[in-house]
């Protein structure tokens, strides 16, 4: 979701890592593509599971992960640029969508697969 991810820097070459929340001005289409930053101020959850869905495009024969964690969430809560809770709002949302699924949760990190959705062609 942000950069807060402590194994990212580990074989980066074997993985295409992409930010929810990267910096570019937040969308409010439900498309964002690859390129937009979701809206987790959406008033919409079901908005919010089509910008991840439509961030987490991927090419054929791949899957796609989203992984949540607390440091995330504390990430978000202190630096913005959503009011806090937004992590939250996140999880009520995926969790609430056909198109992913959660493989695998506990106390400090959350990770949904992309089951549905969209591919690169």
């Amino acid at each position: 979701m942000t950069g807060s991810l402590p194994w990212r820097s580990v074989q980066y070459g074997d993985h295409d890592y992409r930010l929810l929340v990267d910096g570019n001005p937040v969308e409010s289409d439900p498309d964002v593509g690859i390129q937009g930053t979701v809206d987790l101020a959406a008033p919409d959850l079901a908005v919010i599971a089509e910008q991840v869905e439509s961030r987490m495009t991927a090419l054929p024969g791949q899957a796609s992960y989203l992984v949540l964690s607390r440091s995330q969430s504390a990430e978000l809560d202190l630096m913005g640029p959503f009011p806090p809770g937004a992590q939250d709002r996140l999880l009520a949302a995926l969790r609430g969508s056909a198109a992913f699924r959660e493989v695998y949760a506990n106390a400090d990190l959350t990770v949904f697969q992309l089951i549905g959705g969209r591919r690169i062609t």
